[in-house]
């Protein structure tokens, strides 16, 4: 196998960049890449994912839901709990400032950026070919550097176009100040783990109410829907249309505590 200063030298002389510095910034024992060192100089370039969850939310997790599940099942657990589900909602939409009905609790921010892209009706896909847009997506902060993308003048740009705004804000929830009233996004998507400390396996959807009627959720389950007659079923009127029944309830809470550390 190369030897870690070979594999640094042949990367440095693909990409035009300079071996000692690559070297530098790429984490011991592995060729260079995205896995950098915790801090050069005192300067974090890992922070994204990095962050750690706190010592009580991960105490609140272990000892305190996943225990009551080991003691009594799955289900009666999140009954126990389901004062406390019903509140990570509430703590999402202080956070992005919006309604707790369009907020959406999902696995991951790839999942919410997922479920919202693949909602826009394929009809407007096809007519992209007729440079007639649907759908603005960008990304707020980009996972390397220090760019902040100016959200807000996207959002006047596609609200004149009468497009939808959807906003990847995976580096900036928790780590910058998002109003989606000020930012003008129809959409966001955003993980917990990153800046907002939450356990893995946790993310949220945004969804502005008045953009519910120009998506179709691609996949529906009997949270999301109810049958109202034999061949016809109705959604969730909200933004939980796009959850899913099945989830990882000490995750969710963990993610509203982190929520609420974010807040205070």
């Amino acid at each position: 196998m190369p030897s870690k200063r070979s594999v640094t030298k042949w990367w440095a002389a693909e990409h035009g960049a300079d071996a000692a510095l690559v070297s530098r910034f790429s984490a011991p024992g592995t060729p260079p890449g995205p896995l950098l060192e915790p801090e050069v100089n005192g300067i974090s370039f890992a922070q994204g994912f990095k962050q750690v969850v706190d010592q009580a939310l991960g105490d609140m997790i272990s000892d305190g839901h996943l225990r009551l599940e080991a003691e009594t099942g799955g289900y009666e657990a999140a009954d126990r709990a389901a004062d406390r589900l019903a509140a990570v909602h509430t703590s999402a939409a202080r956070l992005l400032n919006c309604a707790p009905d369009e907020i959406a609790l999902v696995d991951s921010a790839t999942r919410a950026w997922d479920l919202a892209f693949y909602a826009v009706p394929s009809d407007g896909l096809r007519q992209l070919a007729d440079e007639r847009v649907r759908l603005i997506s960008i990304t707020h902060v980009p996972t390397n550097g220090g760019l902040v993308n100016p959200a807000a003048e996207v959002g006047k740009v596609a609200a004149e176009a009468g497009a939808l705004f959807l906003l990847d804000a995976c580096q900036s929830a928790g780590r910058l100040p998002i109003d989606v009233e000020l930012v003008g996004c129809d959409l966001l998507s955003t993980t917990g783990r990153k800046y907002l400390r939450a356990p893995r396996g946790t993310g949220l959807l945004y969804v502005r109410r008045a953009a519910l009627d120009r998506l179709d959720p691609p996949f529906l389950d009997l949270h999301d829907a109810r049958w109202v007659a034999p061949s016809r079923y109705e959604v969730q009127p909200g933004a939980r249309r796009f959850e899913n029944w099945e989830y990882g309830v000490a995750a969710r809470l963990g993610l509203g505590a982190a929520i609420d550390e974010a807040l205070a």
